[in-house]
């Protein structure tokens, strides 16, 4: 799946703003209050909001460019990247894009069954969390 929006706040805002949510989720997992500096290449456990424990790991971390990060469950790994990129001082265009790879052939049937049939309310979901993170900037820079 990929989403691509246009932002009116600048890349480094952009980015700044994910960082925070990134480093919030891994204090919350593993106690740890780490700077951006430290997040490349970070493993850490985590329950998820169904109950179960996921594997996360942050492949790559590029300010104010790339997060990636990989998260590992028992059936499935999930591969999510942002990509922002700077158009002009004050706006930038995110790309999110989320790659799910299973090992099992009844899996990536259930994966591309599901993909399909949510596709629209993920790509609006994702939207609205971008969308979300521009106001949030906006808001706070009034």
């Amino acid at each position: 799946m990929n989403v691509s929006t246009k932002l009116y706040i600048s890349q480094k805002e952009c980015f700044h703003t994910i960082a925070k949510s990134v480093i919030y989720d891994v204090k919350q997992a593993t106690g740890k209050n780490l700077p951006m500096q430290k997040l490349q290449g970070l493993k850490y456990r985590r329950k998820m909001s169904n109950g179960a424990t996921v594997e996360t790991k942050i492949t790559e971390f590029q300010f104010p460019n790339v997060y990636q990060f990989e998260t590992t469950s028992r059936v499935n790994l999930h591969r999510t990247t942002y990509t922002v990129t700077e158009i002009s001082d004050h706006v930038c265009e995110v790309t999110y894009k989320e790659e799910i790879e299973a090992e099992k052939w009844m899996q990536k049937m259930n994966n591309m069954l599901v993909g399909t049939i949510f596709a629209f309310l993920r790509k609006k979901r994702v939207t609205r969390l971008l969308k979300a993170m521009e106001a949030s900037v906006i808001t706070a820079s009034k």
